[in-house]
């Protein structure tokens, strides 16, 4: 549990600037350390740098509302995309509404392993509302 709330305060940043692309590694740390997640496949969505999105390479950070990941995918002065992929049980690490009081109200964060990855496609903008509706 501790290792989420690290990763809850040092996870945007911190912590994939250390790990550069070896942020797999991290969530290899959760799952040794958390229970397995037992619950169903789940869509989950990433917003990013679309450069990183050309090059394959995604965080362990996914979650199920689109609109956080069109956030996410607008953060930095580059161009970003919002992916989304069907996650099963096997990819999930931990899951944000197990874990109660984790993130903000309606977030829904899931770490996964990305190696794990088998398939995702680009969200058209279409397919993004601009706000938050909770």
């Amino acid at each position: 549990m501790r290792l989420l709330s690290f990763w809850r305060a040092r996870g945007l940043w911190s912590i994939p600037r250390g790990l550069k692309n070896d942020l797999p590694l991290f969530a290899d740390a959760l799952r040794y350390h958390l229970p397995a997640y037992t619950g169903p496949e789940v869509i989950l969505y990433r917003g990013q740098n679309k450069e990183r999105h050309l090059a394959g390479v995604y965080g362990i950070a996914w979650t199920t509302d689109v609109v956080y990941a069109g956030i996410f995918s607008r953060l930095r002065d580059t161009e970003g995309v919002v992916v989304r992929t069907v996650a099963t049980p096997p990819m999930i690490v931990a899951d944000a509404p197990t874990y109660d009081g984790y993130l903000k109200e309606g977030e829904e964060e899931y770490i996964i392993d990305p190696r794990l990855i088998q398939s995702l496609d680009v969200v058209p903008p279409s397919e993004i509302p601009d706000e938050i509706r909770h």
